[in-house]
């Protein structure tokens, strides 16, 4: 669970739009914003782990290129380039 703790005038959009983003950056699942401002609030968000768009892993390792190379895709910019 991930805790906010605010003391702001109203509860912001922008506590709870942070909030998101750390729970679709985590495995969390749930955040509680909590304000102890004029009126104290709070807020109650969940982020199903099914919900999160996580990357996948490549499946082939990459290829290792010397710089300047044969295989060097700005080879030919910087060959232009020189002149």
């Amino acid at each position: 669970m991930l805790l906010e703790i605010t003391a702001t005038k109203n509860l912001e959009r922008r506590s709870g739009a942070q909030a998101l983003n750390y729970l679709s950056a985590s495995d969390l699942e749930l955040a509680l914003i909590l304000n102890f401002g004029e009126k104290p609030e709070f807020k109650r968000l969940v982020l199903t782990n099914d919900r999160k768009h996580r990357p996948q892993p490549l499946k082939t390792p990459r290829k290792s290129v010397e710089i300047g190379g044969p295989e060097d895709p700005w080879r030919s910019v910087a060959t232009a380039v020189r002149g």
